[in-house]
């Protein structure tokens, strides 16, 4: 590499630190090093030639911090007035050392001001990697909380309409072949329980009822909530058989429970409807959810209380479930 095109390659290596004109690279013999040899890349060392005054120093000073660059510079060699000035109080702040001779891979000082500066800034960086850190939290609470807003019922906790119509048809478009239970759930007679206690009481009503259900469904099932009083179940792996069962412990422990509102301990019962897919029926979400509709309303005609199970493209209702 030709010597004298160093301070210009120096210069374009740089020139988000270094402002100085080209003009002055190439009159002045600068160059800007990486005291690499240490192991340090946190600060840099400046090396001017022996024809450069104190303006040409000042001017150099003056752009290396014009860029916004805090971190002290090393000058060296130099001697006579400009040491003098290097090493003054107005300098010290900017100036580490003015040496004789170009700084050895064994300086100490240099190493253990070197080690000062990149452990500061290991510090800085630290303190912003955790402050980012923590942001980045912030946002991922944030964006979780948001999906979940999106997804769930305000009132019940449990999912809302279009999050668990999703996860049916969901459920329906990938089955091949594997049993699944839908059913739909309604709280009986919700409007005289509504008046006797009220717009509160209702929806703790509402809530209460789902949280049983919810506590006894399996981890792998789900329920939402799509309308009232009106709950959505969808049961994977589940055939005739444990619909049955799953739907008289629904109906048995809604029936049990009291739920209390401010003017008192409220009860409540549940109709229940379930359509069941077993084989390689071909099925749809909309079709389960009407097949789960007719038992719904089967078993409210039969008197309420009840739970009415339907296999998917069954011309007949199986009955209601035993009491």
């Amino acid at each position: 590499m030709n010597e004298s095109r160093q301070p210009i390659i120096a210069a374009t290596l740089f020139p988000d630190i270094f402002a100085l004109p080209l003009a002055d690279f190439i009159k002045l013999p600068i160059q800007f090093v990486s005291i690499d040899d240490c192991g340090r890349r946190d600060w840099r060392a400046l090396i001017v030639g022996p024809d450069a005054t104190r303006a040409d120093y000042g001017r150099i000073i003056r752009a290396w911090y014009s860029e916004g660059d805090n971190r002290p510079l090393l000058a060296c060699p130099v001697d006579g007035d400009i040491a003098s000035w290097l090493e003054g109080p107005e300098m010290d702040r900017i100036v580490w050392n003015t040496l004789s001779v170009p700084p050895g891979p064994r300086d100490r000082r240099i190493v253990l001001r070197a080690l000062e500066s990149a452990n500061s800034e290991i510090g800085r960086l630290r303190d912003s990697l955790a402050a980012l850190e923590v942001r980045n939290r912030g946002l991922v609470d944030l964006a979780r909380q948001l999906r979940r807003d999106a997804t769930t019922c305000p009132l019940t906790g449990v999912f809302n309409r279009r999050a668990i119509e999703g996860l049916l048809d969901g459920e329906v478009s990938r089955r091949s072949g594997l049993a699944l239970a839908v059913g739909l759930v309604d709280i009986d007679r919700f409007r005289e329980a509504n008046k006797r206690h009220l717009h509160t009481g209702g929806d703790i009503v509402i809530r209460g009822v789902a949280e049983v259900i919810s506590t006894i469904i399996r981890e792998s099932d789900a329920i939402g909530r799509i309308g009232g009083d009106e709950f959505l179940i969808i049961a994977r792996g589940t055939g005739m058989e444990g619909a049955t069962a799953l739907a008289t412990r629904i109906r048995q422990s809604v029936t049990a429970a009291r739920f209390d509102c401010p003017n008192g301990p409220a009860s409540a019962s549940v109709s229940i409807g379930f359509a069941v897919a077993e084989g390689l029926q071909a099925v749809s979400a909309q079709s389960m959810r009407d097949l789960a509709a007719k038992a719904l309303l089967d078993a409210k005609e039969a008197g309420r209380d009840r739970a009415v199970i339907r296999f998917a493209l069954s011309p007949q209702p199986e009955g209601p479930a035993p009491a």
